[in-house]
């Protein structure tokens, strides 16, 4: 991982169409996370991206992030904002996209590949997404460039 003073590299990618992990969105409000100088420097790359992909199982994982009392009506809007943009979106886990899921989360048994892990990067291939917004360095092991790194 980057040290935490690390700054943006230029990308050289195409931009314009981006997957949101979890990791990013809690390293934005989370001011204590180790990456959240990083997540609010690559929020531009949010705002600048045509369209932004999210699965609702992230969302449930933010959810699960924002449950306590005083932090679960934050929470709710945070979600219901992805829910609201015409930029964003919201990919949901059917039964095929589950079968997918299980079947790659069997196969890579080399990683320690969670299964919402596993259905983003489902996500990404069908969507032929090529950049996700995020910390979590499962995505470069799957093939995939991350920001804010």
């Amino acid at each position: 991982m980057a040290p935490q003073n690390a700054k943006i590299k230029k990308a050289k990618h195409d931009l314009s169409r981006l997957f949101v992990d979890t990791s990013y969105v809690l390293g934005i409000y989370n001011k204590g996370d180790q990456f959240h100088s990083l997540c609010v420097q690559a929020i531009p790359f949010a705002q600048k991206a045509n369209h932004l992909f999210i699965t609702d199982v992230i969302l449930m994982e933010i959810g699960n992030a924002f449950s306590s009392v005083q932090l679960r009506s934050h929470g709710s809007k945070i979600i219901r904002d992805f829910f609201k943009s015409p930029r964003i979106t919201v990919v949901h886990l059917t039964p095929e996209y589950f079968e997918q899921t299980l079947k790659l989360y069997e196969k890579r048994i080399d990683k320690e590949w969670g299964m919402v892990d596993c259905f983003s990067f489902i996500v990404m291939q069908a969507f032929r997404l090529k950049v996700c917004l995020s910390t979590d360095h499962h995505f470069v092991q799957s093939g995939f460039k991350i920001l804010p790194f």
